[in-house]
């Protein structure tokens, strides 16, 4: 009996385990994508000013 509840427990937390990892690549992929968005528009209005410059 002990030896089974060893073994479920260590399934419990494997899975735990498993669950959280898959959950902080979410969070990581997420948070990349929005520090992307944000970067494209920093540059991209950094870059409209760099052509106005550039014109004058």
């Amino acid at each position: 009996k002990v030896a089974e509840a060893r073994k479920r427990k260590n399934q419990r937390l494997k899975q735990a385990k498993e669950e959280a990892q898959a959950e902080i690549e979410q969070y990581r992929l997420q948070r990349e994508k929005e520090f992307k968005a944000k970067e494209a528009a920093a540059l991209g209005s950094h870059g409209s000013c760099t052509t106005e410059v550039e014109k004058e």
